[in-house]
């Protein structure tokens, strides 16, 4: 058998990295090939060095990978940035340690090539490759979260809505009654001022909490690259007087449905909404035949989010960031410095009196209901 050739993504062999994306359940939305060009037009500025293990053209594997230049503190590479998008190995089904091997030393190398001052990689939850990078990683440093996800596989369609209840602590059962009896309308729409409206509160929300906001484009551009209603369902919940009071961005790829921005009115909170939509949705993501609704990581630190994620019915999958600073000198600079010159992107660990500011900045599946 041919041995193993390293190749970047490219347009010549982005069919194959698709169809191998997509031949593994496991494989979750943030390194489909979709969101990598999502994140390449959002971010503005990152370049893409995704790395591809391919035999007879073939992928067998791969290790998606952006890269940040700053003129003044270096290069990170990052697998994957933007709120903690999940990347790590991905391997095809019967590949194993020469594959990982082979793409881990293609890291290493490109690190050394780009000589970048740090890296990180973001496991995924659902593919676990902790006993690969304590002996190949390279990674001088650790920074841990708990995925949380809820099985689906059990739920009937057609009876989804009395499965899912089966499940859910009686906590949520009793919010999700009083969404339904709030008077608020819950319904779906993937249009641009559906989007927009989901902007707005989205905003206000991170604003609430000292957050870090996405912007109008990011919102703007997912029509672009993903299609309506197949790739992604927009829920909102409506009120006769006030209009929008709620909304709810869910991402459907491969088996799992991404928990991706909720975002609440303030006046309205106390009703549920988000509740009600979170309940809707997956109703939806069963019919559809998914194995998961992912959650997305949650810090050690944040007990409240953990204890709401873990009444629907949530398994705990923990993961790790592993990371390697390679220029001592980013120790020596500023979290709001390392924030400003590599927007989005994970440099090193900051010290626990700011870890929960860097974890508002994460992303907003800290919003709860």
């Amino acid at each position: 058998m041919p041995g193993i050739e390293i190749q970047q993504l490219d347009q010549g062999n982005q069919e194959a990295y698709a169809a191998f994306f997509h031949a593994v359940p496991e494989h979750i939305l943030y390194a489909s090939p979709t969101h990598l060009a999502y994140l390449r037009e959002v971010l503005d500025g990152p370049v893409e060095h995704t790395l591809l293990a391919v035999r007879s053209g073939r992928v067998l594997g791969a290790l998606p990978c952006l890269v940040q230049r700053h003129a003044d503190l270096g290069t990170v590479m990052n697998s994957l940035p933007y709120y903690g998008s999940n990347g790590g190995l991905m391997l095809s089904p019967g590949e194993g340690e020469e594959t990982a091997a082979v793409l881990l030393d293609a890291w290493h190398d490109l690190a050394r090539r780009l000589d970048a001052a740090a890296w990180t990689i973001v496991e995924n939850p659902l593919a676990p490759m902790a006993n690969i990078m304590e002996r190949m990683g390279g990674h001088t440093l650790r920074d841990w979260r708990t995925g949380q996800l809820t099985p689906l596989d059990g739920i009937r369609p057609g009876h989804a809505a009395d499965d899912l209840f089966a499940i859910f602590h009686q906590k949520t059962r009793n919010m999700i009654r009083k969404a339904q009896k709030s008077g608020l309308r819950f319904v779906r729409d993937e249009s641009v001022e559906g989007l927009a409206a989901l902007h707005d509160l989205h905003s206000r929300n991170m604003a609430a909490i000292g957050g870090r906001a996405k912007p109008w484009r990011a919102f703007a551009a997912i029509p672009r690259f993903f299609r309506p209603g197949e790739d992604y369902r927009l829920y909102l919940a409506t009120d006769e007087a006030d209009g929008i009071v709620a909304g709810l961005l869910v991402f459907f790829c491969n088996r799992t449905a991404e928990y991706y921005t909720p975002a609440v009115k303030a006046s309205h909170r106390q009703c549920q909404p988000v509740s009600g939509l979170v309940f809707l949705a997956m109703q939806d993501a069963v019919e559809r035949g998914m194995a998961w609704w992912n959650w997305g990581g949650t810090w050690l630190s944040q007990d409240g989010v953990y204890r709401f994620k873990s009444r629907w019915g949530t398994r705990d999958f923990p993961y790790s960031y592993y990371i390697a600073v390679r220029d001592v000198g980013l120790f020596g600079q500023a979290p709001e410095a390392l924030q400003r010159a590599f927007p989005h992107f994970y440099v090193r660990p900051f010290a626990s009196q700011l870890a929960a500011e860097d974890a508002r900045s994460a992303g907003e599946h800290a919003i709860v209901p």
